[in-house]
């Protein structure tokens, strides 16, 4: 159910086992951890930092919903959907994610 959730439909097999991989380590390690009610906010409107927030076509909808508003509430962000991806993009398709990256850096943040 997990692999079929976080990725996409035209994601391989190599990506699909990584994927069961994660997971299980995801589950094993959660399941050992203590949880900690006590939480710090966080203003996501002082980050200046440039921002891509990538996601996917075939995500659930909430992620997608948490990507696209980052544009509204990061002064530097960007939010682009792959209608091909699903969860994990970057597992993928990574040569495509890691261009999309490439490029967006060399827009955003200047040399130096």
């Amino acid at each position: 159910m997990n692999v079929v959730t976080w990725l996409g439909p035209e994601a391989g097999e190599e990506v699909r086992a990584q994927v069961r991989r994660m997971q299980r380590h995801a589950f094993e390690v959660q399941a050992g951890a203590a949880y900690s009610s006590a939480g710090a906010a966080v203003d996501l409107a002082r980050i200046a930092a440039p921002c891509l927030a990538v996601s996917g076509a075939h995500d659930l909808g909430d992620f997608r919903e948490i990507a696209a508003s980052l544009p509204r509430r990061l002064s530097a962000a960007r939010h682009l959907e792959l209608p091909w991806a699903g969860h994990f993009p970057g597992l993928e398709r990574p040569a495509v994610v890691t261009e999309l990256m490439i490029r967006f850096l060399a827009e955003t943040v200047p040399p130096g």
